[in-house]
């Protein structure tokens, strides 16, 4: 059977490359490899999660391993519930931004941190490993909604933003987030009007960019809110509509997060992913923060933010932010609230706080390649552009005067991922020319 190893877990079809019986071997050899006395276990709304919810129980308990089943909650409350509890360990079933026909396991281990790339691998490679033990784990359910929403309440000054009063517009798209950020940030005085808000009718794409995003634009226009949220299935990304329906980049909307921490207190770091916009690196500046990059992926940048003892990390590119203070995962829902937070205490407008940071603009292409042809392109880049500054962290990062390339090798396809960001549109566009004219030239 086929499955996707990502950054976070692994990922198929349910049905076709993720079964019931292969998530209850998956569950088993975690169970095996990391050996966990009790795990957290819980899902996103997608209609299969609930079956893939009860393989994994099954596989843990027949391991021996006590369960703590929470359900249907986002991403980051599973992981913060695995801290609180003092878990050895949790399961999470969601395919985050994928469509509904998709689903996924994320694997965290004790504080609720997310399992690296050769841990991961380690479950796979073992998964046909038989179990030895005949004792039974015990399951105990819990609803940790209430729970989350008290913590996140303790990470934000809660009092300037009830005296704001904003009118926010929430689109949960179906998902998670759908139990948490409207009541949250009810709990907060706001006045929240909620839209694709019923848990697993997916009435719109889950991945919260583009064309999904028009009815929260509309709606935000329509009823006059100071601000617009959206998540994805888990609610672990956020994307922002500003209080003139301006869909915003997602980098912009956590960089206003970003920007709002590291100026509440001196910050001994700034941790942001290789593929994040430059606008961080102006904050980093401005603030006199430091500023360092990791590998794409949350599990990346969570190690980074722990190896430099930073206190805020960012996955610009896909609308994530990391608050040390709270917990070392990315949050969409604790990002809502430093914005907010920023509003309140700034008595600024959004698309004001937006227009603080610098403009840029982002070209992305894929291009087809053989994977064995990859060290040959890379040398040939590094040659063509050897007189800037080449970063090797994850693919090749090209470093100029407030313009960057990144070219990555895709981890699921024979596809050649490609960035570049540049103050303007048209410098943008000439350096995407020039780097794909490097790469296909003989």
């Amino acid at each position: 059977m086929k499955i996707i190893k990502s950054h976070s877990g692994m990922r198929g079809i349910y049905g076709e490359s993720l079964t019931p019986d292969l998530t209850y071997a998956i569950a088993k050899s975690y169970a095996e490899n990391f050996q966990p006395e009790t795990v957290i276990v819980g899902r996103d709304t997608r209609p299969s999660g609930k079956i893939i919810k009860q393989t994994i129980i099954a596989g843990l308990t027949s391991s021996g391993v006590n369960v703590i089943d929470v359900d249907i909650a986002p991403t980051p409350a599973i992981l913060y519930a695995i801290k609180h509890y003092e878990a050895d360990g949790g399961i999470i079933i969601s395919a985050s931004h994928n469509p509904p026909e998709w689903n996924a396991l994320k694997f965290a281990g004790k504080g609720g941190l997310l399992l690296t790339s050769p841990e991961i691998s380690k479950i796979l490679e073992n998964i046909n490993k038989k179990s030895a033990t005949t004792k039974i784990g015990k399951i105990i359910r819990k609803n940790i909604i209430n729970l989350y929403i008290k913590e996140l309440t303790k990470h934000a000054n809660t009092e300037n933003i009830k005296k704001a009063g904003f009118k926010v517009v929430v689109d949960s798209g179906g998902g998670a987030g759908a139990l948490t950020t409207p009541l949250l940030l009810t709990k907060l005085g706001c006045k929240v009007i909620t839209i694709n808000s019923i848990p697993g009718l997916f009435t719109r794409k889950i991945e919260p960019t583009g064309k999904a995003l028009e009815i929260l634009k509309t709606t935000v226009q329509a009823s006059n809110a100071d601000i617009g949220f959206a998540h994805d299935c888990d609610a672990d990304r956020l994307a922002c509509v500003d209080e003139k329906g301006n869909i915003i980049r997602e980098d912009y909307g956590i960089g206003v997060a970003v920007k709002q921490v590291v100026t509440q207190k001196k910050a001994k770091g700034i941790v942001v992913n290789i593929a994040s916009s430059l606008i961080f690196d102006h904050i980093a500046n401005e603030s006199q923060t430091p500023i360092f990059r990791s590998k794409v992926g949350e599990a990346n940048v969570v190690r980074k933010i722990i190896e430099t003892n930073s206190d805020v990390g960012a996955e610009g590119s896909s609308g994530g932010l990391i608050l040390r203070e709270f917990h070392l995962a990315r949050d969409g829902a604790i990002a809502a609230l430093k914005i907010l937070e920023a509003m309140a205490e700034r008595n600024m407008k959004f698309s004001e706080l937006i227009k603080e940071l610098p403009s840029y603009h982002i070209e992305k292409l894929n291009l087809p390649y053989s994977p064995n042809k990859i060290k040959k392109i890379e040398e040939k880049i590094c040659k063509n552009w050897k007189n800037y500054t080449i970063e090797s962290i994850d693919g090749i990062r090209i470093n100029g005067e407030e313009w960057w390339i990144l070219i990555r090798p895709s981890r699921t396809e024979p596809l050649l991922r490609i960035m570049v960001e540049a103050r303007e549109k048209n410098k943008a566009k000439e350096i995407m020319r020039k780097i794909i004219k490097t790469i296909q030239e003989d």
